[in-house]
């Protein structure tokens, strides 16, 4: 299922929902390095492992389907 991260910042931040779809290495290193960039912000990121690459393209949505933070 999803890997749900919550990144700390001041309780008054603006909120940005980072949805991975597909955290392979290059992508988490992607997100770690805006997440880490743009500290100022309330992150929130829902990520899904690397794996089934072409059912990922079409089925993501399906994966989040119930996700509470949605």
């Amino acid at each position: 299922m999803a890997d749900s991260t919550l990144h700390n910042s001041p309780d008054d931040a603006p909120r940005i929902l980072l949805l991975s779809g597909y955290d392979a290495a290059s992508h988490k290193r992607w997100r770690n390095q805006i997440t880490g960039m743009l500290g100022d912000y309330h992150w929130q990121t829902l990520a899904l492992p690397p794996r089934f690459f072409r059912w990922r393209i079409r089925g993501n949505p399906l994966s989040w389907l119930n996700e509470p933070a949605l």
